[in-house]
This record gives C-alpha cells, structure tokens and sequence, in this order.
C-alpha cells in the first residue's frame, strides 16, 4: 500500500499544511474512538509523520484500508421510553475518513 514509489504529489507540502489546518479544526470534546484517539493531537506530528498519515488517507479513499482501522464496536444505549439503540464506535482514523 505505501511505498518509496508513492506518486511524488501525495508528498508535496501544499496538502502536509492542509491536513495540519483540518486536524486543528476538529472538535477537541469529539468522543474518542475504539483507539482513543484525539484528532486535534495528530496535527502535532511531526511533517514525516502528517505525509504518512496522508498516504494512508489517499489510499483508504482508494479503496485499501488498513486492518486497524476497521474493527467497530457496538454497544447499546438506553431509550427513555425503555428499550435500546445501538451505536457503532470505530477508530479515530477511519471517522476522520469518512465524516466528508
């Protein structure tokens, strides 16, 4: 999935910044994934760390997701009318993916 021969695009700084910028931006009281993770921390890493994180990005998007980023808890909430409702807790990286 990631290689030396990545296309030299993914690797521009242009996109290192705006991964940065949209990190910071994410909501720091955002509830912690199966992983727990906080977004807003990510955008702290390093410049080596954001272009690796970035190629993981791009190549979810292409369709080849890392095994860690795919497990999804499933717990159950209470209803105040009695019952319950689930919800699925992923990891940090697979919601910032996919929030659009």
């Amino acid at each position: 999935m990631l290689s030396a021969k990545s296309p030299a695009p993914f690797l521009a700084w242009k996109p290192i910044r705006h991964l940065r910028n949209v990190l910071k931006s994410c909501p720091k009281d955002a509830g912690l994934g199966i992983d727990q993770q906080v977004l807003p921390l990510w955008a702290n890493l390093p410049d080596e760390a954001l272009k690796g994180l970035h190629l993981i990005i791009r190549a979810m998007l292409d369709g080849k997701c890392p095994l860690q980023a795919l497990p999804v808890l499933i717990g159950f909430l209470g209803k105040e009318g009695g019952g319950e409702r689930p919800i699925g807790l992923t990891a940090m990286l697979c919601r910032f993916v996919t929030r659009g």
